[in-house]
């Protein structure tokens, strides 16, 4: 579980984004030009609470849209009933923290 964590990249939804869309657009430029391109890349899972009034769930699903519409590696959400923007300090953590490192360690 250790070794997972430490290839957890942790980045909000737009420096994700950005990150994917440089690559995206490198691979269709070396595509393009006719080189042979091999790229890998990094799952990426949202995590949200139903109850988030923050950065409401509709927020995430459409970030997930664009992710996978951009042809993205592995990209799912999951969303915590009941939880807000502080699914992290909430009590009963451990469960977000659980599916997490099990999300993780099944897709890194």
């Amino acid at each position: 579980m250790a070794a997972a964590a430490e290839h957890l990249l942790f980045r909000n939804n737009s420096e994700n984004l950005e990150y994917y869309t440089s690559i995206i657009e490198e691979v269709q430029a070396r595509r393009h030009a006719g080189y042979p391109v091999g790229i890998n890349l990094r799952p990426l899972l949202l995590i949200a609470g139903s109850a988030d009034h923050l950065v409401p769930p509709v927020v995430n699903k459409e970030q997930v849209k664009r992710y996978k519409a951009k042809n993205y590696s592995i990209v799912e959400y999951k969303e915590f009933e009941g939880r807000t923007h502080w699914i992290w300090g909430q009590e009963g953590q451990e469960e977000v923290a659980d599916y997490a490192v099990d999300w993780a360690v099944k897709h890194v």
